[in-house]
This record gives C-alpha cells, structure tokens and sequence, in this order.
C-alpha cells in the first residue's frame, strides 16, 4: 500500500507524519523540511492526467477507424478482431483517466488541508522537492514510452491506405484480364505472349496487377 500523497515521515526516526503534525511520537519537531511540497505533487498528477486524456482521444480514433475498415469489410475476421482490440482498448485508457482523476482531486484537496509552514523553505527542502518532481515527470515518460512500444502498430492513417491498396489488389486479381507489364494491354489470365512480343509469365502479371495503378497503366500505354 502506498503512501498517501500529502504524507512525509520523521526525519529522525522515519516514522509517518500526517498533514498538521507538529512533533512526532519520537519527540522529533517537525519543520518545514519535513512537510511535501503538494504544489509540485498537483502539477505532477494533472500533468499526468492530461497525458491520460491524450491516451483516450487517441484510442478513440483508432476505434473509429476500424470500425470504418470493418463496415468496408464486413466479413473479415482480421478487422473484426481489430475492432475488438480497439474497444478494449479504450476502455482500459477510460478507467486510467478515471482512477487518475480521482488522485488528482484527492492531491489537491490534501494541499488545501495541508497548513503552509511559516518560514519559508530551505535550500535543502526545494531541492528535495526538485527530485521529487523530476521522479514525478519520469515516471509520465517512461509510462508513454511503455504505450508506444506495447502498441508496436500502424497508424490508423497507414491501416487505411493498406486497407484500400489490399482492395485493390483483390478487385485486380477478379478481372478477366491483366495487364501487360511491358505495354499495359489488357491480356486474357492464360495468355503466354503480348501483341507487342513480351513474354508473359503469371509473376509479371501479378506483379504489374500489383503495384500498377489504372492510371500508371493508362499512362504506360500512352507512353508506347
């Protein structure tokens, strides 16, 4: 269990303190030095939550987009599964916003209850707080860096380009004809020879059906 956020403990005995908490049961009087600073505590948990916010508007677009690819396709399991994946997706970025709130709120509450010592911090209080902070901003990098690499996926803008170039590829591979890698003519599947003498193996077909699109193709025959 962890510490709450507004507690410290006694530098002689290390003991927990509660906010308001003058002397401690060791006899130790407590001073500024002891006391959090929440001011930085608040900034590191809003600034968390704002990275949290990001997360959820993120898994938002990615849902819809492949809610958009699976309409396209209704009976591909591949984008069904993506669309599975998504939700869950989200859903999971939704209840971090939400826990996160709530221990944002719960740190700010605790630095109002919390009473300003009346001297004001030493050197030694703001730089402890200083690395306090930094561990807080660290931990923020090191949890985008740990989504980036679990995502290890396309973007949704990328998805729907393959999307619409497999289409494509499947709408080729349909038609009665292909075209000619060496002049673009349209050439029957079983045909062996083109009119204008290449030789036509089933790889050159589905090579130019491809990666050729119909206006590279129109533009081949323009060229010949």
């Amino acid at each position: 269990m962890s510490m709450p956020a507004s507690m410290s403990v006694c530098s002689r005995c290390s003991a927990a303190l509660v906010p308001g908490q003058d002397i401690c049961s060791c006899g130790q009087v407590i001073t500024a030095r002891d006391t959090p600073d929440n001011a930085l505590l608040v900034q590191a948990e809003t600034l968390y939550e704002s990275y949290l916010q990001t997360r959820v508007r993120s898994a938002e677009r990615a849902l819809q987009a492949a809610r958009i690819q699976l309409a396209r396709r209704p009976t591909s399991a591949s984008l069904s599964a993506r669309v599975y994946e998504c939700t869950r997706e989200l859903k999971t970025a939704e209840a971090k916003l939400v826990d996160q709130r709530l221990r944002t709120d719960a740190v700010r509450r605790d630095s109002s209850e919390t009473v300003a010592p009346s001297a004001g911090p030493s050197e030694a209080f703001r730089s402890t707080q200083s690395v306090k902070a930094d561990i807080a901003l660290a931990r923020l990098q090191v949890e985008r860096l740990r989504d980036i690499v679990a995502a290890g996926e396309p973007s949704a803008q990328f998805e729907a380009k393959a999307a619409a170039h497999a289409e494509r590829i499947l709408k080729n591979r349909q038609r009665d004809t292909s075209p000619c890698p060496a002049c673009g003519l349209p050439l029957p599947h079983d045909a062996t020879h083109c009119g204008c003498g290449f030789a036509v193996s089933r790889a050159a077909r589905e090579t130019s059906s491809e990666f050729l699109s119909t206006e590279e193709i129109a533009a081949l025959r323009r060229s010949r």
